[in-house]
Parts: structure tokens; sequence; C-alpha cells
């Protein structure tokens, strides 16, 4: 899956330096950088995580913002996600069971009641914050693996 592996290197390659950016500058589209936390995201469904919870908050992110959203390719990118048949699948390796435990560790955790429009709207410092916090510690896991 082509687009799952372009998330998952720009998570370990890049980070989060667009994405803050892009919180920094209204003028950025708001999901520029988002992949940060869509790769966690995908992981964390694959482990059982919630999945229903976090899809209606993306749903009202990009209800809120639809270009924004459109313009970041984010319905095809959740449209890719829920299509993934494992963890393998999203980092294009096999992993052994202990490395999958570390992932969905690191992954059942999240949650995104962070990440609403109210909040968007009046805090991109919390956004960007955050994105960087999940971002930041799903390259350590990588790392580690």
């Amino acid at each position: 899956m082509s687009y799952a592996r372009s998330i998952f290197l720009t998570v370990l390659l890049m980070g989060t330096s667009f994405g803050v950016a892009a919180q920094q500058n209204p003028a950025v589209n708001r999901f520029f950088g988002f992949e940060a936390v869509l790769l966690p995201l995908a992981i964390k469904w694959q482990c059982g995580g919630d999945r229903e919870n976090d899809l209606a908050q993306l749903d009202a992110m990009g209800s809120a913002y639809p270009e924004d959203a459109e313009g970041a390719g984010l319905p095809v990118a959740i449209e890719a996600m829920q299509g993934v048949s494992g963890i393998s699948e999203l980092i294009e390796r096999e992993l052994t069971p202990d490395q999958t435990e570390i992932l969905c560790a690191g992954a059942l955790p999240l949650h995104l009641d962070w990440m609403t429009p109210e909040i968007w709207s009046a805090d991109s410092h919390l956004m960007a914050t955050e994105i960087e916090q999940i971002s930041r510690s799903f390259v350590e896991i990588a790392g580690s693996l």
C-alpha cells in the first residue's frame, strides 16, 4: 500500500515540522503534516482500538474545514487506513509478536478528544503540541524496532 508507506516515511523522516508550521500559519492548509497523526491511528485500529470515535472526530474536522481536508487528501487517507489488513501492511515490514506488542502499546492509548473544530479554531498551539507529541512518540517507538 503505497499511501501507507508514504505516511510512515513522512512521519519518520520529517516529524512534525510542517504540521507545526501549518498550525501556526492559518494561510497554510490546516491538515498539512497531519499524517503524523494518521499512521499512529491506523496502527491503533489494527490493534483493536476505538475506530468509531476517531472516525467521528476526523469527520467533524473534515466537515468544519472541507476545503483543507480535501486539499490535504484527508478523505482518501482515511479510506486507505480503513482498507489496511494489518500493521505489517502499514509499515511494509513483517513484525515479531514483541514488536507488534510495542506498537500496539504505544497506539492504543491515542485519542482525538483534543481535535475538535472549536479547539482547533481557538488554540492552534494546542493542536500543534498534540500533533508533535504523537509524532515524536511514534518516531521513538519505530526507531526502537
